[in-house]
């Protein structure tokens, strides 16, 4: 399913087919990009006989659900309806803040706001002393988390970063 944009998500709902009678196991994943994906719901263990709402928080402009078993024998298994709602409010913060960071060994940690989901960290490794250039990489899958590790090596020169909002 796709949005037609990036947007702070809270809630997927399904309606499934033979529900009360049924169990169905899937999982919800999202994409900013349409190629990667990562896995807001896993349910491939569920049991229940219910309709699903499944509540989290995350970026995303492409919804992605799989079947992955159902206690039906025979059939197809399917819902009938499904509805994606957004976290309330804008969700997003616009306002620039520092990134906190943390060193331990050779392992960076660095982590934003949570009112900053969906803005991307991007990234550029630069040989020491020349400072910085326009080389900027966004770092994949950075919009639909806040905090990420990098191991680092003092080898490598001089490594910058930033956060940018879309």
């Amino acid at each position: 399913m796709d949005l037609a944009t990036n947007c702070v998500l809270g809630t997927v709902t399904l309606n499934w087919y033979g529900a009360g009678g049924r169990s169905y196991q899937y999982k919800i994943e999202l994409s900013t990009n349409g190629v990667d994906y990562i896995t807001a719901v896993d349910k491939t263990s569920d049991t229940s006989t219910a309709n699903s709402t499944d509540t989290f928080s995350a970026v995303g402009r492409y919804v992605r659900i799989t079947v992955t078993g159902s206690s039906q024998s025979g059939g197809y298994p399917s819902f009938y309806e499904c509805g994606v709602y957004g976290a309330g409010g804008s969700g997003v913060s616009l306002a620039p803040i520092n990134l906190a960071r943390v060193m331990a060994g050779n392992v960076l940690t660095l982590s934003w706001p949570p009112d900053h989901l969906g803005w991307r960290l991007q990234a550029q490794t630069n040989a020491p002393g020349i400072g910085l250039r326009t080389n900027w990489v966004s770092v994949p899958g950075s919009a639909l988390v806040t905090s990420t590790n990098f191991p680092l090596n003092p080898a490598n020169g001089a490594v910058f970063f930033r956060l940018i909002y879309p």
